[in-house]
C-alpha cells in the first residue's frame, strides 16, 4: 500500500487548535476552573503531538520517494 503524506492544511489546522487549547486553558486557570484547564491542557498536548507525528511522517514519505 502506498504512503500518502498528510496535507499541510491539516497539519496548518492542528497547529491552530493547539494554540486555541492553550489559550483556553490560560483563560480557564485564569478563572480558577482547575478541571477545564487541564483538560485543554490535555487537548493541546494531544494536538501537539498529533501535529509533530504528521511531520515526522510527511518527511519520511518525502525521503522514501526520492
Amino acid at each position: 500500500m502506498d504512503k500518502h503524506r498528510i496535507q499541510h492544511l491539516v497539519l496548518i489546522i492542528l497547529l491552530i487548535n493547539a494554540l486555541t487549547m492553550g489559550m483556553l486553558a490560560h483563560d480557564m486557570y485564569i478563572e480558577n476552573k482547575i478541571g477545564y484547564s487541564l483538560t485543554f491542557i490535555g487537548l493541546c498536548i494531544f494536538f501537539i503531538l498529533i501535529l509533530t507525528y504528521g511531520l515526522i511522517r510527511n518527511r519520511r514519505v518525502k525521503q522514501s520517494m526520492r
